[in-house]
């Protein structure tokens, strides 16, 4: 069996844009995080072809971005999830909405602080990918 190519970007944007979600998810999957916030960059990147090779196996689901070994999806319901590519006929992890996956992201950038990312910083990208109102949420980090 011949595996189908990943679409273009153009076709991606589409189908990110017809699950409701904001411009800033376009630009993170078809040009990477970094674009949006400098932090972002190795934590939310592009979708690349190891996320394609997991969006492939679930159909309905949408890839957002990689990062590494995983790939964050939106599935028909506006649910998201977070998919290995050594794993992928299940996910790893659940988000009831955009706004619980980020508050995960910026949880991972906190334990990180790889980049020295700060507060000020996290509040920043949080005010990028989500409405006013989701920001102080999804800046409170979550507890592991």
């Amino acid at each position: 069996m011949t595996e189908l190519p990943a679409p273009d970007s153009t076709e991606l944007a589409d189908r990110i844009r017809v699950r409701g979600l904001p411009e800033a998810m376009v630009t993170i999957a078809t040009k990477g995080g970094a674009v949006i916030h400098p932090a972002l960059r190795g934590q939310a990147d592009a979708v690349n072809a190891r996320g394609w090779s997991v969006a492939r196996r679930h159909p309905h689901w949408v890839p957002l971005w990689s990062s590494g070994a995983m790939v964050t999806m939106v599935g028909p319901d506006g649910s998201l999830a977070r998919w290995s590519v050594e794993l992928s006929d299940e996910s790893l992890r659940t988000y009831t909405d955009l706004a619980d996956a980020v508050r995960n992201l910026l949880t991972d950038l906190w334990e990180l602080d790889e980049d020295d990312t700060g507060a000020d910083d996290r509040r920043s990208i949080a005010e990028a990918l989500l409405p006013r109102d989701a920001v102080p949420g999804a800046l409170t980090p979550i507890e592991r």
